[in-house]
């Protein structure tokens, strides 16, 4: 976790870590980014996987898949109706099955960062601050801790080897 003063010194340091040739050093997991402007409460930007996505999704790709799967198997030569009646009762049923998985899913596997830590980090900024939080690879992080320190970026507690 890297705390920088401002929007503009976060560019300013991840523009200058690129330009070093340092791409494959942020080779990224998972990232959030935690911005508090003024009185506001602080706006987290996070590339986890929520349960309510994990639905959605589960429930767009088993429609799609038991639909189509049932146009293959010949639903579209059925007459009128029965073919539109079939093809809905599997994008139901498929749907259905893909809420069930992507909530079996979603509360089996941890995507991302803990809700808790970006809690706890949202309140130590100061108004105006940002915190970049980043997962890499742990051979890359003393590389990546000791250039965000010579760029003036605040290392978090929550900092660890792995």
């Amino acid at each position: 976790m890297a705390i920088f003063e401002s929007r503009p010194a976060l560019i300013a340091a991840m523009d200058r870590l690129l330009g070093e040739g340092l791409g494959s050093v942020l080779d990224i997991g998972h990232a959030a980014l935690i911005v508090r402007t003024g009185g506001e409460p602080p706006a987290i930007i996070n590339n986890n996987v929520t349960a309510r996505e994990a639905w959605v999704a589960g429930a767009i790709g088993g429609a799609a898949m038991l639909a189509l799967g049932c146009i293959q198997y010949g639903a579209l030569d059925l007459p009128g109706p029965q073919a539109f009646l079939a093809v809905a009762l599997a994008a139901t049923a498929g749907a259905a099955i893909g809420v069930l998985t992507g909530a079996v899913v979603a509360n089996r596997v941890t995507f991302g960062f803990r809700d808790a830590l970006l809690q706890s980090t949202a309140g130590e900024l100061k108004p105006g601050q940002v915190a970049l939080l980043v997962q890499v690879r742990p051979g890359h992080l003393p590389v990546l801790r000791a250039k965000l320190v010579a760029l003036q970026a605040r290392i978090g507690a929550d900092t660890r080897a792995a």
